[in-house]
């Protein structure tokens, strides 16, 4: 604007170059050049304010001394309207210049004109001033461009007018031209801006784009693993926070929430500390705090906040962090806690069985055995009764082996390697069927020959783990067992008539049964399913991917 300002001024006093150089009269162009005057005044002062705010230095008091001089030589004009550059034009003399016949002013010369000298002095100290400061600043052809054009401009009127003025000279005056030194220096420098602007914002569109992507990628990573980011001051109010943030505590972003209010949700143990939670631990510069958080519908979640203390540029303490919803990894430690125990507990119950069967079943039949072989020894005894007590040994005997047998069986099944996995299922079938009196229907269709120990295993526990579940707690009287290999997976399907559960509340009793299930299965990259209903019967189903 300043510099518009400043060719347009200089376009007027142009004109008036001019229309003085071609009058005869001496009125006329003492006239034109008291208006001239004040335009060559408003020239500096535009020019001058032009490079004040464009190159962003010289020194305040240089400027203002130009400013002030310019300001001064106007007022004297307009007060004292004889005291222009001549105190009085006395003559009028004609040269020729380029072929043409101009008039050149001859007079008595005036203050203000001491006043101009001076402010074009000054000016010319500014300018030098201001290219020094920017070739320092490392803008050198900046500094270039605008102190040789000022320089030439300045130089040119400041020597035209002592050349008129103090040492008359059939010179014409021809200053404003002078004015194209710093047109040209000027228009070369916006036009090289603008040049550059383009380049740049046609480079900042595709860096926005790409930051924008960027930034999209990082909220959506955020929002997917539950992370808000979040800022706050050393006294511990929020600063900016993200809005995950304000969602995993359910809160409104267009509300200032205080310091007070966001504790107020928080449940704590004792020995934490608000510094602690809103700041961070006073004895370091990092800090890592967990918390409840109460949500409106009643549940808690746990939060787990990291912070780091930092400062702004100006100096200003601030704390930055993240906080994370870790309820899952909290649910999921709690589950692998209770695993833990009931694992525990169900060993030391198994471990118990094993001991009454023992004691209770093969120690007190291996005691009677005894008694009846040291019977054995007395010499009384006729041929019939030796016959008699060794065919109740044997007796004994064989019902030994068969617990031994049914207790290793349980602890390892043999007629897995021996027999397959088919034949296996079929056998379970028929003794838990024999055991219980309960109808099984066991069917197999398309069942490889080569499944590996471990698939064969993880079927036959996950069928004798349902049949004893149906035995002990359904109360079913007839129970399908269906094995079937398709689709590259081996499918098992285990389903009975019984009174059936709620399978949310037989995933929080101390039984085994589901959980042993999934557990075998998830360690063979398999899904169990389980539908039931009270009263409905159950349906488990175990898919065991095996390609």
């Amino acid at each position: 604007m300043f510099f518009s300002l400043s060719c347009f001024v200089a376009a007027i006093y142009s004109w008036l170059e001019i229309a003085a150089m071609r009058t005869d009269s001496i009125l006329t162009i003492s006239s034109l050049l008291w208006w001239a005057q004040i335009l060559a005044g408003l020239t500096i002062i535009s020019v001058a304010i032009f490079l004040k705010t464009y190159l962003k230095s010289g020194r305040t008091w240089l400027f203002w001394s130009v400013i002030g001089l310019c300001i001064a030589g106007l007022l004297i004009n307009i007060v004292l309207p004889a005291q222009t550059a001549f105190r009085e034009v006395t003559s009028i003399n004609h040269v020729t210049f380029l072929n043409e016949s101009l008039v050149v002013p001859v007079g008595v010369n005036g203050f203000s004109g001491v006043i101009i000298l001076v402010s074009l002095v000054a000016f010319l100290m500014f300018c030098f001033d201001s290219a020094v400061a920017v070739w320092h600043r490392g803008e050198r052809r900046k500094a270039l461009v605008f102190g040789g054009g000022v320089a030439f401009f300045t130089s040119l009127v400041a020597m035209i007018s002592i050349a008129i003025i103090w040492f008359p000279a059939d010179t014409p005056l021809i200053a404003g031209p002078a004015i194209m030194f710093l047109v040209v220096a000027v228009g070369y420098e916006l036009n090289y801006d603008i040049y550059r602007s383009t380049k740049s914002t046609a480079a900042s569109k595709y860096d926005e784009t790409d930051l924008g992507e960027i930034i999209d990628q990082l909220h959506l990573s955020a929002g997917t693993a539950d992370v808000g980011a979040w800022i706050r001051s050393a006294d511990g109010e929020l600063i900016w926070a993200s809005e995950k943030w304000y969602e995993l505590f359910e809160l409104d972003p267009s509300t200032a929430i205080s310091c007070q209010e966001f504790l107020n949700k928080m449940e704590v143990e004792k020995s934490t500390t608000e510094n602690e939670l809103v700041v961070g631990h006073p004895n370091g510069h990092e800090h890592e705090t967990e918390y409840r958080v109460l949500l409106k519908n009643g549940n808690v979640i746990w939060i787990r906040v990291s912070g780091k203390i930092d400062s702004t540029r100006q100096g200003k303490i601030i704390l930055r962090g993240v906080a994370v919803d870790i309820t899952r990894l909290k649910m999921a430690q709690e589950a692998a806690h209770n695993l833990s125990r009931k694992l525990i507990n169900a060993q030391e119950k198994e471990r118990a069985r094993l001991a009454r069967e023992l004691h209770d079943g093969m120690s007190q039949s291996l005691a009677l055995l005894s008694i009846q072989l040291h019977s054995l020894a007395n010499p009384s005894e006729t041929t019939r009764q030796w016959k008699s007590k060794l065919q109740g040994l044997t007796v004994q005997i064989e019902e030994l082996s068969s617990d031994l047998h049914r207790i290793s069986h349980e602890l390892h099944p043999a007629k897995l390697e021996q027999l397959g996995l088919e034949a296996s299922l079929r056998s379970i079938c028929r003794e838990m069927a024999t055991a219980h009196r309960i109808k099984i229907d066991f069917q197999a269709s398309n069942i490889p020959r080569d499944l590996t120990n471990d698939v064969c295993l993880c079927a036959y526990r996950i069928t004798q783990e349902a049949l004893q579940n149906i035995a002990k707690h359904s109360g079913a009287s007839n129970v399908n067992v269906r094995l079937l290999f398709e689709r590259s997976a081996l499918i098992l399907t285990v389903s009975d008539n019984g009174t059936g559960f709620v399978t949310d509340l037989e995933k929080d009793r101390e039984s085994l049964g589901l959980v042993s299930m999934n557990e075998r299965l998830e360690a063979m990259n398999g899904k169990l399913k389980v539908d039931s209903e009270p009263g409905a019967g159950t349906k488990i189903t175990a898919k065991i991917p095996y390609p």
